[in-house]
This record gives C-alpha cells, sequence and structure tokens, in this order.
C-alpha cells in the first residue's frame, strides 16, 4: 500500500512543484516580491490543479472499472467550474484580510 501512494504521489508532487515554479517565474517577471499577493493568479492555480487533478483521476476510475461512468463529467457543469473560479479568489482575499487583522494585534 504505501508503494501504491508513494508512486502515485511522486507525480503530483513533481506536477505541482512544476506549476510553483511556473508561477513564481511570471510573478517575479511582473514586479511582485516574495510573499506579495498576486490576485487571482495566487488562488486560480491552485483550483485548476484539484479540477484537472479531478478529472484525471475521474477517467482512471473509470478506466480501472471502479466506477461505471466518469463522475467528473457527469457532476461538473460550466456553471460550477465558473463559480468556483469566480468565488475562489473572493474566499482568499477575505482569509488574507482576517490573517493580517489577527497578526497585528499582538496578542501576548
Amino acid at each position: 500500500m504505501i508503494s501504491v501512494c508513494f508512486s502515485l504521489n511522486s507525480p503530483l508532487f513533481f506536477l505541482q512543484q512544476t506549476i510553483i515554479y511556473i508561477k513564481s517565474f511570471f510573478k517575479r517577471r511582473a514586479g511582485k516580491k516574495r510573499g506579495e499577493d498576486w490576485i487571482p493568479f495566487d488562488q486560480l492555480d491552485f483550483v485548476l490543479g484539484v479540477l484537472f487533478f479531478s478529472f484525471i483521476m475521474a477517467g482512471f476510475l473509470q478506466v480501472l472499472g471502479i466506477t461505471t461512468y466518469n463522475w467528473f463529467i457527469e457532476s461538473f457543469t460550466v456553471w460550477h467550474i465558473l463559480t468556483l473560479l469566480v468565488i475562489t479568489p473572493f474566499f482568499h482575499i477575505f482569509a488574507n484580510f482576517v490573517h493580517r487583522k489577527i497578526k497585528s494585534k499582538q496578542v501576548a
């Protein structure tokens, strides 16, 4: 079981790190400093990565015969995906705002 998890996680880790490096490259070219917000790209890469991984896994499970249909295609419509792409940046911005307010209080 451990070897199966490791063999599945290694390509995912590589893909995740590659996406992070590519985003960092373009972030520096845009003049953003390390740790500085880059809205909406800081949020959308996560959403797009999750949607892509879900799509791949749904097809993989169908090919293996674990499911009889591709649940991603059956469950997600264009409106679901657009809603995720629009709402997620707002949640992220709000969470960053709350974090900065709590951090600035200097609780002892």
